[in-house]
């Protein structure tokens, strides 16, 4: 994600430099996840109801 997807977004579509990862269920630990480990990648994390059991 950080070194194939970001910039093909970048290059492909108009963005800004304040980048946002979201994820439901599952894919909210994948947002914990990154937030502990890459948290300067994203600016903002959101985790709707993850999967945390």
């Amino acid at each position: 994600m950080e070194k194939e997807l970001i910039s093909k977004i970048a290059n492909k579509y108009r963005t800004s430099n304040f980048n946002v990862l979201a994820g439901y269920s599952v894919a909210g630990l994948l947002v914990i996840n990154s937030f502990q480990f890459r948290s300067k990648l994203f600016q903002s994390h959101l985790a709707f109801s993850p999967a945390v059991w």
